[in-house]
């Protein structure tokens, strides 16, 4: 087989199907043909005799995108374009070659033309995305539109099979110009310098052309920089990626004002994805481009002032690269995206000639001018910049440089060198002869020969500092000659001395503060080159030596900052002697291992532990490495182990990091947790870093298919341990951190370990340790020569750290010892927080007191010490859960979240405070709005969520989640009418829909549950056109092209086409049947819920029973059921901690429903759906789980018999219905379920069954009244939960006359009073058989004045206790 066509596969630039969809398609990027013209063939004719490849199960989207054969000037190929292209094989793939921020770039061959082209395909994760499709198209239109020799001509515009767009260009072999520029300023020589600058200018030039002709033309291109410049093999130079470029005067979508920042890493493009119908829009507020490369527009987000000169920043920015080797501000340290775009802004970004000193001032005023903050003070267009540019170059004037008469006259001389010698001789002998006549023209000769010798001066300083830095770049040089040498030193002062001397005849107190600088420079960063050294003793010690020479000869100190960096300098060479080195590993062997094909493979073992000890942990910080092999689809767990016991007894000791099924837990493992395949397939796989016990942080990961289809590739696995305290696991290069707060004492003897389950290989094991802190002291204190022997060293005594001492007893579980370790320092945060710790055992009154006082005395504003903020943040959390664990301390927790938010955002909180404390923070703060929370209140939701949604800014998806939670509450909002509560609701997900669509990074699920919500609320407003456009925008309009995740959007379109009119049942059937048709609940989907298979078969059943076939609806509701498909199993403990969809998912089934139509429930599975019901809704749930389904007052057959009729009967059933279709609003969903349970207990086990309607035809309408109002009375909080609680015991047999009373002057409602107050009697009857009790409760509370009560009281109290006197 050929090498090239084994790795190979198809493109063709046909249209696969027909063009009918194309025509309707709302996201085509041309216009429709016109019906009317022959030329466009009918439907028929365009698919005729052409096969489908759409796949009936395929993944992707196919967004109908319409295939252009060869690109045109407009950008579309016509009928006859893409006729002419009948092959389906046009371009075979070869290899890939290169990858951005959107697109992916293959080398291919043209089978047609026989020559090979470049074709740009969209990446995997962003091609179902259709505005990623649309901006991808818009880019291969723009290109191709703009013919120039500067831009790569476009071949052909194609698209998949599955819909995805692509398009082949001319492949260019080259390199980028910032590969030319980082080759530039590795030059050995001046010379060698300077003939690359000359050439890349050349090129540069070109690329001012190129932008030119494109404004010219009407485009600008928002992203130019040199990663997006090629640099041909035959002087070829282009300017490409046009995904960002706008057409000139198109208008924008001004429609929202929110700034999104999709970027490609730390400083990556931050860009706009809505780029439709040959138009970049950009929403107002947001950023587009790369941020080191932005206009102070762009920065800003002003897209009314983005145009040319937007472009001509750009242009000078990258000279600024060329000129200086780094982007603009790439050497200001680390900042965040919002700091670099303020310093834009502001034009804070330093001059060329400042970051280095040898760039000449012509050049460093064209590239100031390019980078004007004000528009208008920037190049009127790209060919001025050009032009000034080769005026620089050919020695010309320079169009932005003021010149002086000995400016011009030194440019005439250097172009006419011997006319000049020549002239001076003349000049000189005239002079002599006309001393006394020409004074004044002495004088002039003389500011010239001055000025011509200060040139001089400064090109050999530059010069001379240039080829230093070159020489210490070297890779073959010695360590010993890295820094430079004395005389270089000498030689640079000395000319920096004659210069200052020329220069202070006209300027008195002049000082070379750039040459100064720029010898500072050369001698740090020569220091710093030094400490990269891999570190020994030797080495060391000349780093150190260095450092002091430093100090010593440079000879000036006065330089701002030079202290400083002398500090900074000793600092790095203490630190840098701590460096990793390789630790000797035994053979991973028998008997925990056995060789299979020359690869460690764990044998099996009798015991079935995962977890091998290999070796001692060394002292210091550890960093092990570990790459697993073998099969994913068998193990549940792969991982590492660090300062493991070494007492065998002790289970779940040292640091675990692992990956595993986000249901793994240290002690209550799960035998039938998911492998770690499954894991990966169901998007479960998660990265642990665990404590002992206790779980530090988790964060989600996936794995890569193997190439043999044989499970998942296990990346390279590290787990490293330092300062004690600080640790990390990279999972290949994806890198999670925490800092442990009370760590394991890390000169603890202990083992280092794998997690290596039976049959799993261990392709390579890699440890390495590196010297703490204290071994650092000790070995620069002992490497170093005293010059008096005989003196001790204070240095070599040890004190004991209180902190460590304290953290040692806390671990031993010495409490008493630990506080009193930590109180002898009382104004340290951390040793004050943890004393906090202690007494939250010693002295629970005293633990908040304590906290108290950090949050008042201690907070970090202004303070830059992590550890202060680190304790702060720890010690704000702690007390935020203590408050809101009591009832009538809400004010104070806010008023705790109220000081954090100043200082801190989710980012901080997800680093520095372990798993099981982040957990319950931040769900208590997404807590408000939970839709569970409905049934115990929501006052005061909307405000704190707010606030929830400033501190949680620096993370979209829990932003987006607070969002989401602020629209349920809206909607359970008690105030507002149910269409006021939609109205406000509605925008927020509106928002959120066009925002998660727009961003690669947005969990599915999530959106896909969004967008169901926004559907319902169209169902209830009645707005079903503007749903099905909803809908068409997410799944289109064609079943067979949806991809597997968006499913679940067909159940709601069934939903929605069965509310705008019954008639339409049989199309809503046809969807749910595809649906189940193409989910195989025993091997769910990736992104198939378990919740939506049982919605679609009761949404299904129910439409079957309203056309009334009974048997089929009976048989579609049992196939829902959770037990008769599993092994989908919802765990209460993960939804309380889950986040978006899988939480409102879990909360929402449909059991209950199911259950009630079919063969009912097992007390387990009941009590199952309830932990589901319930989880996450806070602990007063647990109350009423124990009170009425836990209690050993209630026989289990009561529990039973409530539950299988809770959605039974014509109430139940009714309630089931509308629950299901949508039909009723969010709120109502979740109190009429409650009201059915307590409805249905009154019926089932006060009554006896639904016979009493029989007996009672009033007894429905007025129970289900009373006990609405119950459940009103409840959340209008004129009831709480004792006296809730007082009530469901009433099923029990309880009774207490004194709770009565205050319950009934709580609800301030004699026929609710009077009705509960029967309930409370008959149960007396029938749980404890007591008649008198029964009568008596009757004859007090239900009697008087029961001429204002409905007669049926009366009439049941009579038929069960027998008659009544009349009441006095």
């Amino acid at each position: 087989m050929n090498p090239d066509e084994s790795e190979s596969h198809l493109f063709s630039t046909r249209v696969p199907g027909d063009d009918e969809a194309a025509e309707s398609d709302p996201f085509s990027t041309r216009p429709p043909p016109d019906p009317n013209d022959a030329s466009n063939g009918s439907p028929a004719d365009a698919s005729d005799g052409e096969p489908v490849y759409q796949s009936e199960f395929s993944t992707r989207v196919d967004q109908s995108l319409d295939t252009h054969g060869d690109v045109s000037e407009s950008g579309s190929g016509d009928a006859s374009a893409t006729a002419s292209f009948r092959s389906p094989m046009r371009f075979r793939v070869l290899r890939p070659h290169a990858k951005g921020g959107l697109g992916q770039v293959s080398l291919a061959q043209d089978t047609e033309l026989k020559r090979q082209v470049a074709v740009k395909e969209i990446q995997d994760r962003y091609a179902d995305l259709p505005e990623s499709q649309a901006r991808f198209v818009f880019e291969a239109e723009v290109t191709g539109r703009l013919e120039h020799p500067g831009i790569v001509p476009v071949y052909a515009l194609g698209r998949h099979h599955d819909g995805r767009p692509y398009y082949a260009m001319r492949f260019i072999s080259g390199t980028a110009m910032d590969d030319a520029i980082k080759q530039l300023h590795r030059s050995p020589d001046a010379n060698t310098f300077d003939r690359r600058l000359r050439d890349l200018l050349n090129r540069f030039i070109s690329v001012c052309n190129t932008i030119d002709y494109a404004h010219s033309r009407g485009y600008i291109h928002r992203d130019l920089k040199p990663a997006n410049v090629m640099l041909g093999e035959y002087a070829e130079t282009l300017v490409v990626d046009w995904g960002l470029a706008k057409q000139i005067g198109a208008p924008e979508a001004n429609t929202e004002k929110a700034q999104t920042n999709d970027q490609d890493g730390p400083l990556g493009r931050v860009a706009d994805s809505d780029h439709q119908h040959g138009r970049g829009k950009t929403r107002a507020g947001r950023a587009v481009g790369t941020p080191q490369y932005m206009a102070p527009e762009q920065a800003a987000g002003d897209i009314e002032k983005i145009g040319p000169h937007t472009d001509i920043y750009c242009l000078g920015t990258t000279l600024y690269h060329l000129l200086t080797g780094i982007a603009p501000l790439a050497d200001q340290g680390k900042m965040s995206i919002s700091q670099l775009l303020r310093r834009i802004q502001q034009g804070e970004i330093p001059p060329p000639i400042s970051v280095r000193p040898a760039t000449r001032k012509t050049l460093d005023a064209i590239c100031r001018t390019a980078m004007a903050i004000d528009p208008k003070d920037r190049y009127a267009s790209a060919r001025l910049l050009a032009q000034d540019i080769e005026n620089e170059l050919a020695d010309e004037r320079v169009s932005v440089v003021p010149e002086s008469i000995s400016d011009r006259a030194g440019r005439w001389m250097r172009k006419h060198r011997g006319i000049t010698v020549t002239a001076g001789v003349s000049l000189f002998a005239l002079t002599l002869l006309s001393t006394a006549f020409y004074a004044v023209t002495q004088s002039t000769l003389d500011r010239t020969r001055r000025y011509l010798q200060i040139s001089q001066l400064e090109q050999q300083f530059d010069s001379a500092i240039h080829a230093e830095t070159q020489r210490q770049r070297d890779a073959a040089i010695v360590s010993d000659a890295i820094t430079p040498p004395e005389s270089l030193i000498t030689s640079s002062r000395q000319m920096i001395d004659q210069i200052e001397t020329l220069r202070r005849k006209e300027t008195p107190d002049f000082e070379d503060t750039n040459r100064r600088l720029s010898l500072l420079g050369n001698w740090t960063s020569a220091i710093e080159q030094l400490s990269r050294k891999r570190m020994n003793r030797d080495l060391h010690a000349t780093l150190v030596s260095e450092v002091d020479r430093f100090g010593k000869s440079f000879p000036y100190t006065d330089l701002p900052g030079f202290d400083e960096e002398i500090t900074r300098l000793k600092r790095l060479a203490r630190d840098r002697i701590a460096q990793w080195y390789p630790v000797a590993s035994p053979e991973l062997s028998e008997p925990q291992f056995v060789s299979i094909r020359g690869v460690p493979t764990r044998a099996s073992d009798p015991l079935e532990q995962e977890t091998v000890s290999v070796l001692d942990t060394p002292p210091g910080n550890v960093q092990v490495s570990a790459r697993f092999t073998g099969d994913t689809a068998q193990a549940r767990s792969v991982g590492i182990v660090l300062s493991e016991s070494n007492d065998p007894s002790v289970e779940n000791s040292g640091y675990r990091f692992l990956l595993a099924d986000q249901s793994y837990h240290p002690i209550y493992d799960n035998d039938a947790r998911p492998s770690i395949a499954e894991a990966n397939r169901r998007n479960s796989l998660m990265a642990f870093i665990i404590r002992g016990e206790d779980i530090l942080r988790v964060q989600p990961v996936t794995l890569s298919p193997r190439p043999d289809a044989a499970g998942d590739s296990l990346p390279k696995l590290t787990a490293r341990r330092e300062r004690g305290t600080l640790l990390t696991f990279l999972i290949d290069d994806e890198q999670i951190r925490f800092e442990d707060l009370f760590p394991i004492p890390p000169d603890q003897p202990g083992q280092i370990g794998l997690v290596c389950p039976p049959d799993m290989g261990v392709q390579e094991f890699i440890v390495e340790a590196q010297r703490d802190r204290a071994n650092v002291e000790r070995f620069v204190e002992s490497g170093s020569e005293r010059e008096n022997q005989s003196v001790p060293s204070l240095q070599t005594e040890e004190v004991a750290d209180p902190i460590e001492q304290g953290d040692r007893a806390f671990s031993e579980g010495d409490f008493v010892a630990a506080r009193r370790f930590y109180e002898q320092l009382p104004g340290n945060v951390e040793a004050l927080a943890k004393t906090a710790l202690t007494l939250e055992f010693l002295d629970p009154d005293e633990y908040p007191v304590v906290l108290r006082k950090i949050i008042n005395d201690y907070a970090p504003e202004g303070v830059e010490s992590e550890n202060v903020r680190q304790w702060y943040l720890y010690a704000g959390v702690k007390l935020f859960l203590h408050y809101l664990r009591q009832p009538d301390e809400r004010s104070r927790a806010d008023w705790v979240l109220s000081r954090l938010r100043v200082n801190y955002d989710l980012e901080d909180v997800q680093s520095l405070i372990p798993e099981v404390e982040r957990q319950s923070f931040t769900q208590t703060l997404l807590r408000p709005g939970k839709r569970t929370r409905v049934l115990f209140g929501n006052d005061g939701d909307i405000e704190e969520l707010e606030g929830t949604i400033e501190l949680l800014s620096n993370n979209p998806r829990w932003r987006r989640l607070a969002y989401w939670r602020k629209a349920d509450a809206l909607q359970y909002d008690w105030n507002l009418s149910p269409e006021k509560a939609r109205a406000a609701a509605a925008p927020i997900l509106d928002r959120l829909i066009e925002e998660m669509g727009a961003a690669p990074s947005a969990d599915t699920l999530d959106w896909i549950t969004i967008v169901r919500d926004r559907i319902w609320i169209h169902i209830l407003d009645g707005t079903y056109d503007e749903g099905k456009a909803l809908l068409v925008r997410s799944i289109g309009e064609q079943r067979e092209r949806i991809p597997t995740s968006r499913l679940p959007l067909l159940i709601d379109r069934a939903r929605l086409l069965y509310a705008e009119a019954p008639s339409n049942d049989q199309e809503a059937i046809d969807d749910l049947k595809y649906f189940l048709q193409r989910v195989n609940p025993e091997t769910p989907p990736q992104g198939i819920h378990v919740t939506h298979y049982g919605e679609a078969c009761g949404i299904l059943g129910i439409l079957y029973e309203r056309r009334g076939d009974t048997e089929a609806a009976e048989e579609i509701w049992r196939a829902g059921r959770r037990r008769n498909w599993g092994p989908w199993r919802s765990d209460p403990a993960s939804i309380v901690t889950a986040k978006g969809a899988i939480m409102v998912l879990e909360t929402e089934t449909p059991e209950p429903i199911l259950a009630a139509r079919t063969n009912g429930y097992s007390q387990i599975e009941w009590q199952q759906i309830v932990d589901e019901l319930f989880a996450g809704s806070g602990l007063s749930d647990v109350a009423i789980r124990n009170m009425v389904f836990n209690s050993e007052q209630v026989p289990d057959e009561w529990i039973q018999t409530v539950a299988e009729k809770c959605f039974s009967g014509p109430r139940g059933r009714a309630i089931g219905d509308a629950t299901l279709l949508h039909q009723i609003p969010l709120m109502q969903t979740n109190t009429g379920g409650v009201t059915l349970i307590l409805y249905q207990a009154i019926v089932h086990l006060t009554m006896g069954g639904e016979e009493v309607f029989e007996t009672y035809p009033e007894f429905d309408e007025i129970v289900f009244d009373r006990c609405g109002r119950l459940m009103s009375a409840f959340q209008e909080d004129r009831i709480g939960w004792n006296e809730m609680a007082f009530i469901l015991a009433s099923f029990t047999g309880s009774w207490n006359e004194r709770s009565f009373v205050k319950l009934s002057e709580k609800l301030d409602d004699h026929d609710l009073s009077a009705g509960f107050a029967l309930i409370f009697a008959l149960m007396q009857q029938v749980k404890n058989d007591d008649v008198q009790k029964s009568r008596s409760i009757v004859e007090n509370f239900v009697l008087p004045d029961s001429e204002e009560l409905p007669s049926l009281y009366r009439r049941i109290a009579t038929d069960r206790l027998g008659p009544f006197e009349d009441s006095p």
